[in-house]
């Protein structure tokens, strides 16, 4: 094999063996990195390389060294590899719990223990007369905005309610739960359900350093809302005309984009206001209707992954239109076992987070064992001496003493005498 301009080959002679070199550069790799130079592109140059300097046991107890070398990482390799599995079973648990939570098995024992509660579709009357008279105050609130005063109750028949679920084909849901769409849910008629502002609506040119914070996809995030230190804003005036892309706290925050789209956050309670982006969605909920923790679980459970997953367009990238956001259906429990089911979500996916992070910890504490592996077997201690090994002194001796002999002499040719000047003009 020929190798390029960017590699240093070392052909290994008889004192020091090509395993037992690696793993001496793999301990030393920091120390090496000094001797780099360069801006974009760090180079060791070959004098330097040269110049390097590097411990020789015996080439017995090289042997040693690398067998042991070996064993120990063949165990932390072991480690790695079973801590490596650990996070693809949380996420797999996460899953688990939030089927069992949605199917009603969760809160099984609540429910017996509270059987009074009441139902959902007592609940989802209430809802659906709560958006109905603030979509009426709404629209008694523009027409005197235009001095057009209503003479009558007929304006009431332009209300449309949202379509209703047909639960035929859906999955049976626990005697006091309910199937709900995300359009019927949303408070109001216009403006808590929307989508990010776009083309000459916001531009970066109305970015600011101060005043409204913006929020973008990079904020929304399954486990929370993210605040990022990279955050831009814009004017009171701007954000004003931005009312209806405006969120307040406890709103619910969608990417409508993403691999995949759909991550879920709530903004959070004493948070300023705020606009979204292009590519968020918000939704927002009456608070006394329906609880927006459970409704965040919700949208990451696997039944909802699939209805955003089916229901987005996109080639690069996909998306999820507002218009298909509506139809996604959410199995709404009672408002206190919504309560309960995210208390209960939270307990275990904090639980999933400590054992992340113990995983995490476990996995740094192999990178530094190895390290430590490589230290000692370096400084001498990784394994015992042989009194009966020849020492790596006198095998140096004998290498140069054979190079020596091997190296070509040097031609001498003998010095002819210089004519004199008599003699030259002769």
């Amino acid at each position: 094999m020929a190798t390029s301009q960017d590699f240093v080959d070392w052909i290994c002679s008889e004192a020091i063996a090509p395993e037992f070199l690696m793993r001496l550069f793999m301990a030393e790799k920091d120390s090496l990195l000094r001797f780099g130079v360069g801006t974009t592109h760090k180079t060791i140059y070959f004098p330097e390389v040269k110049a390097f300097r590097v411990c020789v046991p015996p080439p017995p107890e090289q042997r040693r060294i690398v067998e042991k070398i070996e064993a120990l990482n063949e165990r932390s390799s072991a480690a790695r590899t079973s801590l490596e599995q650990i996070p693809v079973l949380l996420g797999r648990f996460r899953q688990s719990v939030l089927a069992a939570a949605f199917r009603g098995d969760l809160t099984a024992n609540w429910r017996a223990q509270n059987p009074d509660v009441e139902p959902a579709s007592v609940l989802l009357e209430r809802i659906r007369a709560e958006r109905r008279r603030r979509w009426e105050e709404d629209y008694f609130a523009k027409q005197r905005a235009k001095g057009k005063e209503p003479k009558n109750d007929e304006w009431k028949a332009k209300y449309r309610e949202p379509e209703p679920v047909d639960s035929s084909k859906l999955a049976e849901l626990p005697e006091t739960w309910a199937w709900i769409s995300i359009a019927e849910l949303a408070r109001g008629e216009s403006y808590s359900l929307a989508i990010g502002p776009f083309g000459s609506n916001l531009k970066v040119a109305d970015y600011r350093n101060s005043g409204v914070p913006l929020v973008f996809v990079r904020n929304i995030r399954a486990e929370s809302f993210e605040p990022s230190a990279k955050t831009r804003y814009v004017t009171e005036e701007k954000a004003d005309s931005l009312v209806a892309h405006a969120i307040e706290p406890g709103d619910l925050l969608i990417t409508k984009m993403g691999d995949p789209p759909g991550d879920t956050s709530v903004y959070p309670l004493g948070s300023p206001r705020a606009i979204i982006t292009a590519d968020c969605i918000k939704l927002r909920v009456e608070c006394s209707l329906s609880s927006p923790n459970f409704l965040r679980l919700w949208l990451r459970a696997q039944p909802v992954k699939t209805q955003i997953l089916g229901e987005t367009r996109g080639v690069a990238q996909r998306k999820l239109s507002l218009k298909r956001f509506r139809t996604i259906l959410v199995a709404l429990p009672p408002l206190e076992e919504q309560d309960e089911i995210a208390g209960q979500l939270e307990a275990q996916f904090a639980a999933a987070r400590q054992a992340e992070d113990r995983t995490t910890a476990g996995t740094d504490c192999l990178e530094r064992l190895d390290q430590s592996i490589l230290a000692k077997a370096f400084r001498g201690e990784l394994v015992p001496q042989d009194p009966d090994d020849e020492p790596a002194s006198v095998l140096l001796e004998r290498i140069r003493a054979e190079r020596e002999a091997a190296a070509p002499k040097k031609k001498t040719s003998a010095k002819k005498p210089k004519k004199s000047k008599k003699a030259a003009s002769r």
